[in-house]
């Protein structure tokens, strides 16, 4: 069963006040790196420098070694 939930209007306020935007599960620039599967859902272009989102998918023993990003805040 598929339960398809209405949006509002794309001038209401819920949109414009906070520069709102929706991204879909199967939306999103898929990039594929060898075992992973990277699907880009949101740019720091598209929020301001806020964030970004990916979601991913890796094989069995891939992916990355722990690691630290010293530049970012994560």
């Amino acid at each position: 069963m598929t339960v398809a939930e209405s949006l509002p209007d794309k001038n209401d306020p819920v949109w414009t006040a906070a520069n709102g935007f929706v991204i879909r599960a199967d939306e999103g620039v898929v990039k594929r790196l060898g075992p992973e599967r990277i699907t880009v859902k949101a740019t720091g272009d598209r929020t301001d420098g806020a964030f970004a989102f990916m979601d991913g998918t890796v094989e069995p023993s891939h992916g990355n070694s722990p690691h630290v990003h010293t530049k970012e805040n994560e």
